[in-house]
């Protein structure tokens, strides 16, 4: 292993590059000490997947960006989650947190 025994592991590019089931045995022997991730394969994953359980494990709802078109993209988000709610519609990127997410 080219880390650190212990190593927190950080994801916010694509679930698809780490290897989920490896992460998770690594989690278990303690060769990774903590995994935080914005992002997963599948986005979102199954109910009950062992991810969202596992006390070494923190999974934000896909909220990592950059770049300078972002602020524009939240405002306009949360514009359009206020006139949905104002509606009584459902909401747009809602976080799950009965999901862990």
């Amino acid at each position: 292993m080219a880390v650190k025994h212990g190593v927190h592991i950080v994801n916010i590019a694509r679930g698809g590059v780490l290897d989920q089931d490896a992460l998770l045995a690594a989690l278990d022997d303690g060769r990774v000490g903590f995994a935080s991730l914005d992002v997963t394969e599948p986005e979102l994953l199954p109910a009950g997947h062992k991810l969202y359980g596992h006390a070494n494990v923190n999974i934000s709802p896909h909220l990592s960006a950059g770049g300078s078109a972002d602020p524009q993209r939240f405002a306009t988000l949360f514009l359009v989650n206020l006139d949905r709610f104002l509606a009584g519609a459902d909401l747009i990127a809602r976080v799950l947190p009965d999901r862990g997410y």
